[in-house]
């Protein structure tokens, strides 16, 4: 008996396994077969992302002094998905080994538009000689920060 009819069916079913597969790969990079892909639960709908940022980076203050009384603190949640989202915000402020929540809040961001959101919030020099200003969302885990420098206002003898 002969072996060459049983590696010609072997080799056959490897040419039309490799075919089907590049077959379902061409198909998988179409717009029709990705939606088909997805109808099955194949591939999963992109749900967009959230950014954090400050609203306007320049704006925040490089040194404090300890006599300062408030500061401004603005930035802006976007929701890039395709559905509105709660968003649940906090403001810390840390220094040294100390960290406080100096304000918090929620919103909710329509799909494809921003939120921004503005505090004034007292960040004493109490602690080091420098703070650090964060702001956190609490879903999905993001978190933007500032570090500040800490200016004494008291003079140096001469």
């Amino acid at each position: 008996m002969s072996t060459a009819p049983h590696n010609v069916v072997r080799w056959r079913g490897v040419v039309i396994l490799i075919a089907v597969f590049i077959v379902a790969a061409a198909i998988g990079q179409a717009t029709v077969g990705r939606a088909a892909l997805r109808k099955v639960g194949l591939v999963k709908v992109p749900t967009g992302f959230t950014s954090l940022a400050f609203r306007s980076p320049q704006s925040l203050p490089v040194q404090l002094s300890s006599a300062q009384k408030a500061l401004a603190v603005s930035f802006v949640i976007r929701n890039a998905g395709s559905a509105a989202r709660d968003y649940r915000w906090s403001v810390h402020l840390a220094q040294g080994a100390h960290t406080r929540r100096v304000d918090g809040g929620e919103v909710r961001v329509r799909p494809g538009r921003e939120a921004p959101i503005s505090r004034l919030a007292k960040f004493p020099c109490v602690h080091g000689p420098r703070i650090r200003i964060i702001v956190n969302l609490a879903h999905p885990n993001e978190a933007i920060g500032a570090w500040v420098v800490c200016r004494s206002s008291k003079r140096k003898p001469r």
